[in-house]
């Protein structure tokens, strides 16, 4: 009897610990967003998920890098709290949770995998808007029509009217009230700067992702709501004013408002993904950048960012950006872009940013391994400045 009771206890000890404590999952759109969505999370089942884990390499059985492969729910993270003790796990393409303050890897068991999968896909569709052209938006966004805003970031909301646009929405905050919430979404200044958003309302109650600008401009129409002109708001596929084909910095916008921005820059070509990531260091978003730069060694990320860092403002100079296929089988491609730009401390001149980009397989997104910078014209006037910051957000 004593011989059995030993063994039982042994049998015991061996078996894993489930950990204890609440699990809840939460969506956002980068690390920096203060708005969420969240739900909790079966904490026994998962638990007992977690005793069983296993640590996988920085290489997984097909060759191909952590970094490259788990890219589509980096928004999604499981969050573990056990009293004052919190741990966050972001979300793999496949069944893996990465520490978020460690960056260990683990694979964990694929039943509980699905469920939180289906889980995280449900949150998603709540957090998100749907990804509609413009097409099919224009009819849902009447003219006159009254509809509410969210900023995707901070998820702070007003209200506009839609008072004209045939390309895309120009909009105007209701009432004073709104133009000031709308200010504050932009830190207390108005700018071209472009942001993604939820719209919401409309006809049949339509929750839509766009992409925004904060700067009023031309026509004006809703009296004392402290806002002098209009804004613009764009969906899949709008175009400005000015040019027939979309503003990149709105597809990139509208993309992570649906919650997509991965698989569009996933498909995309090499030169889409370089202009991508100079659009990025021009918004200042800090997740499209860190996403396009994920693969690379941490000093080569650090020495490309420095190059950036003391960029202002990026003009692309889409006309005279050449665009050519991807060669079948090409694993490495040479970008140019041209472009006006500001530098602190200095005018307004035009460099050319020509990247270095690659890709593991045919099937894995480009991403860019260098990026070097030559300038093409001298620094221009003030006057010449000041015009170039104006063609910057004109129509936007």
């Amino acid at each position: 009897m004593v011989g059995g009771g030993s063994a039982n206890a042994q049998a015991a000890a061996s078996k894993p610990t489930a950990l204890q404590g609440e699990f809840q999952l939460a969506v956002r759109s980068s690390p920096e967003a203060s708005w969420s969505e969240s739900a909790d999370v079966g904490s026994e089942k998962w638990g007992y998920a977690w005793s069983k884990r296993r640590a996988v390499t920085a290489e997984d059985r097909d060759g191909v890098s952590l970094s490259e492969k788990q890219l589509t729910l980096r928004d999604t993270t499981l969050v573990w709290r056990d009293g004052s003790t919190e741990k966050q796990f972001q979300l793999g393409e496949e069944p893996r949770l990465i520490d978020t303050s460690s960056g260990e890897a683990w694979e964990i068991d694929a039943s509980a995998w699905r469920d939180l999968r289906d889980s995280a896909e449900s949150l998603r569709k709540r957090h998100y808007g749907e990804l509609l052209r413009w097409s099919e938006v224009e009819a849902k966004l009447p003219r006159k029509s009254v509809f509410q805003v969210t900023d995707l970031e901070t998820g702070l909301s007003f209200r506009v009217q839609r008072r004209a646009g045939s390309q895309h929405a120009d909009v105007q905050p209701m009432t004073k009230q709104d133009s000031a919430v709308m200010k504050q979404i932009y830190g207390g200044s108005w700018s071209w700067k472009r942001r993604a958003i939820i719209v919401s309302g409309g006809e049949g109650e339509a929750r839509l992702a766009g992409s925004m600008n904060g700067m009023p401009h031309g026509g004006d129409g809703i009296p004392d709501n402290g806002f002098s002109g209009h804004f613009c708001i764009h969906f899949l596929e709008s175009t400005t004013h000015k040019v027939d084909r979309p503003d990149l910095a709105h597809q990139l916008m509208t993309h992570k408002a649906a919650g997509q921005i991965v698989p569009y820059l996933q498909r995309a070509d090499a030169e889409t993904v370089a202009a991508a990531f100079l659009e990025g260091v021009h918004l200042r978003d800090a997740a499209l950048t860190g996403l396009l730069t994920r693969g690379l060694e941490k000093e080569g990320r650090e020495r490309i960012m420095k190059r950036m860092g003391t960029l202002t403002t990026i003009k692309l100079d889409y006309d005279k950006l050449m665009r050519k296929p991807d060669p079948e089988g090409s694993m490495e491609r040479t970008v140019a872009l041209p472009a006006l730009v500001s530098r602190q401390g200095g005018n307004t001149r035009r460099e050319m940013f020509t990247f270095t980009m690659r890709r593991l397989t045919e099937q894995s997104p480009w991403l860019p391994s260098d990026v070097r910078v030559a300038i093409v014209e001298e620094e221009r006037d003030r006057h010449e400045e000041e015009a170039a910051q104006d063609e910057v957000g004109f129509g936007g």
